[in-house]
């Protein structure tokens, strides 16, 4: 349970590193009144004990033409070691962005960053020809729209009416052409998320001034979108709860974001073209806060669900949101 590992102020840290963790832990201390020593010795300690696993940028896929998709995979009951060979293949290629590892009627789901539907295909061709001795069954899905919502169950804070959304993709999205210099700094910046300025000037033989502008650009057109932190699922219950709607009316969809996005236990939602309609992501304290949340979510919509089926995450084994040609 999450109470019984972090306190009150690991919380307020862990929000604060939510809304940013490129801030300063001298803004960080002032917003959670400690020392600013305090919150590097804890923030280092949250990494050390794995409650952050990993620091994510969050980049527009839209903006390189990425076409993201989510591929959800059940597989037979065979050798462990065939298992491990298949999530290893899936974590080093290169062009996979996603691996997630979870219990359900799915055991994983994965996203590749293809620049078309056929490159997609042709990939998908390959990974399920290697493995067709332990996939059960896939599901594909094309992602139309994304919501990245803040962490304001940590802090117990009733969402915004319009809360800050840093999701990687949406449907409609203007293209911003960008200089060598910003595919450099989003490189450095996928591989080191927290690193300073100063450090990423030295590296490119820039001076402070320049990296501050380009990164202030990207961040301003959208194609940096935020940052956030992959937690520990141990510690941090998550869910991804998949949804097939029986009629898919504007108004539905509208009333859906709008609900959701009211709840602070939901992260991330997923409008998919294909199998499903939406994924819902969502992080609990406990499991009386997701059952809390399930129920609530299937009485308001009991006459519009069709299927829901949830998918308890116990592994995110990768996520890199920088796409395959600038790697």
């Amino acid at each position: 349970m999450l109470t019984k590992v972090l306190d009150s102020t690991d919380l307020k840290i862990l929000y604060e590193l939510d809304k940013s963790f490129r801030i300063p832990d001298s803004s960080i201390a002032k917003n959670v009144g400690i020392s600013k020593q305090s919150v590097k010795k804890r923030i280092d300690k949250l990494v050390d004990n794995e409650v952050i696993k990993k620091f994510v940028v969050v980049i527009n896929m839209a903006n390189f033409g990425v076409i993201p998709n989510q591929i959800y995979i059940s597989l037979h009951s065979s050798s462990e070691k065939r298992k491990i060979e298949f999530i290893d293949y899936l974590i080093n290629e290169k062009a996979i962005a996603q691996v997630t590892l979870c219990e359900g009627i799915y055991d994983l789901f994965f996203g590749i960053t293809g620049n078309n539907i056929y490159e997609i295909e042709e990939f998908l061709s390959v990974v399920f020809t290697k493995f067709y001795d332990i996939i059960k069954e896939k599901k594909i899905t094309i992602i139309i729209d994304t919501r990245l919502f803040p962490r304001d169950y940590l802090i117990d804070k009733n969402r915004e009416i319009i809360p800050n959304n840093k999701g990687f993709h949406q449907r409609k999205f203007v293209k911003q052409d960008i200089k060598e210099i910003d595919n450099k700094i989003l490189n450095i910046l996928c591989l080191n998320p927290r690193i300073q300025i100063v450090d990423i000037a030295s590296q490119l033989d820039s001076n402070v001034q320049t990296i501050i502008n380009r990164i202030k650009f990207l961040e301003k057109n959208c194609i940096i979108r935020g940052y956030m932190y992959l937690t520990n699922e141990k510690i941090m219950m998550q869910h991804t709860i998949l949804i097939e709607l029986s009629s898919m009316d504007n108004n539905i969809e509208q009333k859906l974001f709008q609900y959701l996005s009211s709840c602070p236990n939901v992260i991330f939602i997923v409008k998919y073209f294909g199998e499903y309609n939406f994924a819902i992501t969502t992080e609990c304290k406990n499991f009386n806060e997701h059952r809390n949340f399930c129920d609530s979510f299937k009485k308001e919509f009991s006459n519009n669900i069709k299927s829901f089926i949830p998918l308890f995450i116990h592994d995110i084994k990768k996520m890199d949101l920088l796409p395959p040609d600038m790697k």
